[in-house]
């Protein structure tokens, strides 16, 4: 990073006589009141501005274009629409939106100057195949992207694949990338806050943030509080698309729990505000199955601590929601139907994709508590036995370090039933049975 330090200006005050005023009467009053009375002097801090050289300006401006050529080329999209109709166009006609110049910049919290240049930074970063500068370079590019476009939407989609690659390596291992990381992380917050209909577009943004999360050279603790929100909205957003978000969600609740693992030392709080938030979201019953899911995937990956302190005292008055969801639903019932007949194609449909998603949460519920246990197991070794107590009081107390984990095993076994045995481990499967 190159700061540019404009010399420090010292102001002082007119005259210790006072400022002549066409007044003149409070003028004068001032004037002799503060004769003898030294000024105190005013000092103007410097200005800091962020010098980027002209190779970063063209790396960031590169980078963004690639990646929003990969979010532009959608498989599903694609295969829907199939060979009629041109590509998708490519933004690099434009410069983006993010690009690092005067008014990003002070989006971003900081003065840039892009016609500034740097001193040298070495190699400076590239983007193998990518990037370059020059005319023979261009038309190299424009030449693949011809010849991508020839080759039809298959062409174009593993062309895009080939250079997201290239670009998320270089994000993942350049060292010299720190000076450009408020752009980089304000352009992934920028995109997932309008993409949130594209499960392809978010996934390819949380794959550049995994990048960033990657590459121990860059300093992300100033922008934490930009990233971790588009991460969490990623995960328990409403309605991110009509397919392939259960993939985001796992993915982002990958991405929350190492957020939380780096960061904690320096924000002591963070895994607990996520924490909280995630419970908060399973727990909302306004909330869709799809949120739910988002919130215990995130909880689970927080690791097992969580699941016990904060999931499972919650999962027997879930169960009583979720538990009407799973079952099938009865055809032949008048009260399926709008006006007392059968129901329709369209209303079938709607409850058998709410059936899908409740046993979707389900088995993650599973998985969660499952892992939990074995987890605890490894440092407890009992036999599984039924518990003794209500189930819903045994689990109250599941986050102690002292609890009975024999008991709570059971309780577990008694709530979920034969699905939770057969994800612990097998000889304890068998001991329960």
């Amino acid at each position: 990073m190159v700061l540019h330090l404009p010399a420090t200006a010292t102001q002082h005050t007119q005259d210790t006589q006072g400022p002549a005023t066409s007044g003149g009467g409070a003028g004068a009053v001032g004037g002799a009141g503060q004769q003898g009375q030294q000024p105190l002097p005013v000092q103007v801090q410097p200005t800091i501005q962020h010098v980027l050289s002209r190779e970063l300006q063209l790396y960031f401006i590169k980078v963004v274009d690639l990646i929003k050529v990969a979010m532009a080329e959608d498989p599903s999209r694609n295969s829907s629409s199939g060979a009629a109709g041109a590509g998708p166009s490519t933004p690099a006609a434009s410069a983006p939106s993010a690009a690092p110049t005067a008014s990003s910049s002070a989006a971003a919290g900081q003065d840039a100057a892009p016609g500034a240049a740097a001193p040298a930074v070495g190699q400076g970063p590239s983007i193998s195949g990518a990037t370059g500068a020059g005319p023979g370079s261009t038309a190299a590019a424009a030449a693949a992207a011809a010849a991508a476009a020839a080759a039809g939407p298959s062409g174009r989609a593993l062309e895009a694949a080939r250079m997201l690659n290239a670009v998320l390596a270089s994000l993942a291992s350049d060292p010299g990338l720190h000076p450009l990381t408020p752009y980089l992380v304000k352009f992934c917050a920028d995109e997932v806050a309008a993409s949130l209909r594209s499960p392809h577009s978010l996934h390819v943004l949380l794959r550049f943030a995994e990048a960033l999360l990657r590459n121990d050279d860059i300093g992300l603790e100033p922008y934490v509080h930009q990233l971790l929100p588009a991460l969490l909205t990623c995960l328990v957003a409403r309605n991110i698309g009509p397919s392939g978000h259960w993939a985001v969600r796992d993915r982002a609740a990958s991405l929350v729990r190492t957020v939380c693992v780096r960061f904690g030392d320096p924000y002591y709080n963070v895994q607990p505000r996520v924490s909280k938030t995630l419970l908060r979201a399973l727990l909302d019953p306004s909330k869709p199955l799809t949120t739910h899911y988002g919130a215990i995937v995130g909880l689970a990956a927080l690791g097992h601590t969580t699941v016990r302190l904060l999931l499972l005292p919650q999962i027997q008055p879930y169960m009583e929601r979720l538990q009407p969801l799973l079952e099938p639903p009865q055809v032949d019932g008048p009260q399926l139907g709008r006006k007392g007949g059968p129901p329709d194609a369209a209303q079938v449909a709607a409850q058998a994709a709410a059936r899908s998603d409740a046993w979707r949460v389900y088995n993650a519920l599973l998985d969660a508590v499952a892992h939990a246990m074995r987890e605890r197991m490894i440092e407890q070794a009992d036999a599984l036995v039924a518990a003794s107590r209500p189930v819903a009081e045994v689990l109250a107390e599941a986050w102690r370090e002292d609890c009975d984990l024999e008991e709570v095993i059971g309780a577990l076994q008694e709530l979920l039933g034969p699905d939770f045995t057969a994800r612990m481990p097998q000889a304890r499967a068998q001991q329960a049975l």
